[in-house]
């Protein structure tokens, strides 16, 4: 807990763009913690959502939202309490990731979602961007985009310990994401089956 309370207060307090924000309390960036179950893939998205302007968040702003929608996602019972609290940041992430990009934003953000969908189902550490590029009605460009988006949102990471082939990079997904995601697609099975097409399309590509 001590570590997170560090690494939020050096995260937020630090950036530039948390002018409004400079006098957060201990108190505060705990709260934000213990919502997040101090989960660090989740403060990560927090951080990463919070201090980008381009969305215009504050981390007061954020702390209400993550609480709101805590509440709703709990009452669905579909994920328990350790996974709560990232899939709540990931779903947050996830709806302004468009804002953050010249893309258009609902294409952008579905392919985004998308991408992340087919990762779940993957070696979380060797994920082939090229076989993401085989996915349906996009394009090689469009799908660099979106990964280099899921980067900056800490969604995905590029493995720097595989050597890239033609220039494609391999990237890896955390294993609880992977959870997250699976247990969220396996809830609705109209999507469910969507998803496993889009898997079964990239595998058979590959």
């Amino acid at each position: 807990e001590e570590e997170s309370l560090q690494f939020l207060k050096q995260a937020l307090l630090l950036a530039e763009e948390m002018d409004n924000d400079k006098l957060l309390s201990d108190e505060e960036l705990s709260e934000l913690g213990e919502l997040l179950g101090y989960l660090p893939l989740a403060l990560q998205c927090a951080v990463t959502v919070i201090i980008n302007p381009v969305l215009g968040w504050t981390f007061k702003s954020y702390l209400k939202q993550i609480k709101s929608d805590l509440i709703v996602l709990t009452d669905k019972e579909i994920l328990d309490e350790y996974t709560c609290p990232l899939s709540t940041a990931l779903t947050l992430s996830l709806n302004h990731i468009g804002r953050a990009s010249r893309e258009d934003s609902s294409k952008h953000r579905e392919l985004c979602r998308e991408i992340l969908y087919v990762a779940a189902y993957c070696n979380p550490e060797r994920i082939n961007e090229e076989m993401i590029t085989h996915l349906q009605d996009v394009t090689k460009m469009q799908v660099e985009s979106a990964v280099d988006d899921l980067i900056k949102f800490s969604l995905l990471t590029v493995n720097a310990g595989i050597k890239s082939e033609r220039g494609q990079r391999k990237l890896k997904v955390h294993r609880l994401l992977q959870h997250v995601l699976k247990t969220s697609v396996e809830a609705d099975p109209q999507y469910e089956s969507k998803v496993l097409r889009l898997v079964l399309m990239c595998f058979q590509s590959d």
